[in-house]
């Protein structure tokens, strides 16, 4: 593996008339990937993390139609960055601006489709000197003009100066004095040793993927610090940011689901794995106890979260029953309550207001928008086997599963008020 994907690709197969392009990136210190569009040397698995694509329309099938131009480009731009690409913007880069609306109409289709395009006279750049360097500002001027877009990529800059920043931190504590091989070792020692923390020293005699994972999850403990630091340590423009305080229950859900939860967990108990459980008395208690009467949800069902801390499972601190080969984790029991894509609905919800309950805001589970309320009475063990493990659904980020634990905590240790209360 070689280091990261850049976020800017060139395609032309007529590499003489965009050196002067690359000329100028090279000056900027922007880093690029140039393609030929030839289809034998295209990535053989797309590039993620593209944001800029200059396309040459021709690309070799000079003469043919516009819809064959515009056909043989749309196959090519899904090599190149897949079928499901984040944001990203065209550059068109022709004298044949007839076939730039068949292009975006068939990625569209497809739902690939930028977010903006831009539309070049190739000629008049390479033939013209000087022209290039007016181009990338007249494209970075535009990029400021697309508002979010803009935001978007000065955080991601702020997440890759941050790892610049958190890697030459960590890995030049090795001091090799340049010999690869002392390099080598002591920097194999550090991540081993990382690992080996994180895991409680329960680890084989040899190296396995295990080590390597808990190391990285060492490494992760700290570079959360250096974003905060390169975020407020940076200025940032943010002119092109428009305030808009309204958000919609469905867009709320949605990104709440890719901030808090992830909706792809591991088969593995771990942390915040959530699944469902079937028990009707225990589903009623709760629903009794979480809603007041005359207000109960239609459509609910029980859940389980696991809130058996990473480090017992890493360590294998659990409670472990030897007869029947079972391990213990600490769950928390709710009720996941669909809620609707009306707002109305989600802000009806009556529930008793005894300081019992947890309630996590809308997210989007199934493609559609979800609550769950968790009982702090609802705390108890369950005993499985490895071979026997329930479906875990989706996991809730340790952040969100932190602040539940803290007042679950909080109204475990309560002493209660016993001040006389008297009435008239």
């Amino acid at each position: 593996m070689i280091i990261d994907s850049p976020r800017i690709i060139i395609v032309d197969d007529e590499k003489d008339q965009v050196e002067k392009l690359f000329e100028i990136l090279w000056e900027k210190e922007i880093p690029f990937v140039y393609l030929n569009g030839q289809v034998e040397k295209l990535p053989k698995k797309p590039i993620t993390g593209v944001r800029l694509l200059f396309l040459d329309i021709e690309l070799g099938i000079k003469g043919n139609s516009p819809k064959t131009m515009a056909s043989s480009l749309v196959s090519k731009v899904i090599k190149i960055i897949g079928s499901e690409p984040i944001p990203y913007i065209i550059i068109f880069w022709t004298g044949h601006s007839e076939v730039i609306p068949i292009v975006i109409e068939y990625l569209a289709k497809i739902n690939m489709a930028p977010i903006e395009y831009l539309d070049f006279d190739k000629p008049k750049y390479w033939t013209t000197e000087g022209e290039y360097s007016q181009l990338v500002e007249h494209v970075d001027g535009k990029l400021r003009n697309l508002g979010s877009f803009n935001y978007i990529l000065e955080f991601e800059n702020v997440l890759e100066e941050a790892m610049n920043e958190f890697s030459k931190d960590i890995f030049t504590i090795v001091n090799s004095n340049g010999n690869k091989e002392t390099y080598k070792e002591k920097t194999t020692k550090m991540l081993w040793n990382l690992g080996s923390v994180y895991s409680g020293n329960n680890r084989g005699k040899n190296i396995s993927i295990k080590d390597v994972k808990n190391s990285y999850l060492m490494l992760k403990e700290s570079f959360s610090d250096n974003i905060e630091k390169r975020i407020d340590e940076g200025s940032f423009d943010y002119s092109y940011v428009e305030r808009k305080e309204q958000i919609d229950i469905e867009l709320a859900s949605k990104i709440n689901a890719k901030m808090f939860f992830n909706l792809k967990p591991a088969t593995e108990p771990a942390i915040g794995n959530v699944y469902i459980k079937e028990d009707v008395k225990f589903e009623k208690a709760l629903i009794s106890n979480i809603f007041k009467k005359k207000a109960i949800p239609n459509k609910m069902t029980l859940c389980g979260m696991i809130i058996t801390p990473s480090c017992d499972l890493a360590q294998n601190k659990q409670l472990y029953y030897e007869e029947e080969n079972k391990k213990s984790y600490r769950v928390i029991y709710g009720l996941l309550i669909l809620v609707g894509e009306e707002i109305k609905v989600y802000r009806d919800l009556k529930v008793k207001t005894n300081g019992s309950i947890f309630i996590i805001e809308p997210f989007c589970y199934d493609s559609k928008p979800h609550i769950i309320v968790f009982h702090y009475g609802g705390v108890s063990s369950e005993w499985w086997r490895d071979e026997e493990l329930p479906e875990f659904k989706f996991a809730i980020r340790e952040k969100l599963v932190f602040d539940i634990q803290t007042k679950m905590a909080n109204h475990a240790n309560r002493l209660g008020n016993t001040m006389l209360n008297p009435t008239e």
